[in-house]
């Protein structure tokens, strides 16, 4: 992937499957029920990964306090709701806006980039990058995400909430078809 145009459509596929899972139908995906999606799904991208990525620095939320806002740790899902799905989808930047910010964004830490770069850059996907960034190679995020579809559809096979929770979604919110 040279363009963001397919990391938006993976961020937004990201956004479809947690909505499935959480039988959200018309109403609202939370940044939590999001968050929770990417570290329980995405078997690469929460702390109970084989190879976890971790950030090095921490994070202060945005806050209207005029207590000190405390540091806490970084999370990926955070930075993938924060920057990808709500900057990048929505605004077309790696940059957050005040509401992401308050949700824990960081502006540029995510660092997107097709495999062929990375290979000449010596980079791999989900490493630490310059400025705290967690590189997405957008090849090895779509062989993730296909894992993804797999995993949620076969544990469905056995998992009747989770089926219901399907069926509701896409029963309230039925997917684009085209008839020629």
């Amino acid at each position: 992937m040279t363009t963001p145009w397919g990391f938006i459509c993976a961020c937004i596929l990201i956004e479809l499957l947690a909505r499935m899972v959480n039988g959200i139908g018309r109403g609202k995906l939370t940044r939590q029920q999001y968050e929770a999606f990417v570290v329980e799904w995405m078997d690469d991208y929460g702390p109970q990964a084989e190879h976890p990525f971790k950030y090095n620095s921490t994070v202060v939320r945005l806050t209207n306090s005029s207590e000190p806002p405390e540091a806490e740790e970084k999370s990926l899902a955070t930075q993938m709701y924060c920057i990808m799905r709500s900057s990048m989808v929505h605004n077309l930047s790696l940059v957050a806006g005040d509401s992401e910010l308050r949700s824990g964004g960081v502006d540029y830490s995510i660092h997107l980039t097709d495999r062929k770069t990375a290979v000449a850059q010596g980079l791999k996907h989900l490493q630490n990058y310059d400025n705290d960034a967690a590189v997405f190679v957008g090849e090895d995020f779509l062989d993730d995400i296909g894992k993804v579809i797999d995993k949620v559809f076969a544990a469905a096979e056995a998992d009747d909430v989770l089926k219901a929770n399907m069926a509701s979604h896409l029963s309230s919110r039925t997917p684009v078809s085209w008839k020629s």
